[in-house]
């Protein structure tokens, strides 16, 4: 399915603002193609997290499937594949980027640390958090903070949900600019 009947499709659960977004996604689709999530994240004057958020409700499942269908697209065939060399040339190219930098004072700065802060949305980014502890060799105490997506649903229920499941070292945090500017506002 092409990028704009995706959009078409979902677009009656877009908020005024995720309307706006997709609007400029459409127009810049021949740059954004080329940019990361961080990269298209700025580009749009949005966060990563919103930017994935849109995503989700666009009925796409990551920003990897968000460029296969822009790249699909392209290519002006809905049968193409991509082939599996592609991808592994891909990943080769990546790695051999990689090598290009030297990592060893970020690492050791990790390791010397008293207090390491990672920051998550979702099963991913924890699944990130235990691979970190893995590498680290760190016996981590991790501090879960939830937080409600606005709109979607209420504290006192992700409040409850936290209660009766006993989660440990786990606190709940509200999208406070959500609450003190207009909910739509962007860039607050």
């Amino acid at each position: 399915m092409k990028l704009d009947e995706i959009i078409d499709k979902n677009y009656d659960c877009l908020t005024s603002t995720d309307q706006l977004i997709v609007q400029e996604i459409r127009r810049d689709k021949e740059e954004i193609k080329n940019l990361n999530s961080i990269q298209t994240a700025k580009r749009l004057g949005i966060s990563r997290t919103s930017l994935v958020r849109l995503m989700k409700k666009l009925g796409i499942s990551s920003y990897a499937e968000f460029k296969l269908i822009l790249k699909q697209e392209k290519e002006d065939n809905s049968h193409s594949k991509i082939e599996m060399n592609t991808i592994i040339q891909d990943y080769h190219n990546m790695i051999e980027e990689l090598k290009n930098y030297d990592y060893s004072t970020v690492c050791q700065q990790i390791y010397d640390a008293q207090s390491i802060y990672l920051y998550g949305s979702g099963n991913e980014q924890k699944a990130i958090i235990e691979e970190f502890k893995r590498i680290y060799n760190m016996d981590l105490i991790c501090t879960y903070v939830l937080s409600p997506v606005y709109g979607q649903i209420e504290p006192k229920e992700l409040v409850q949900f936290v209660k009766d499941n006993m989660f440990e070292n786990t606190m709940v945090q509200v999208q406070l600019h959500k609450i003190i500017w207009n909910p739509d506002e962007r860039g607050v």
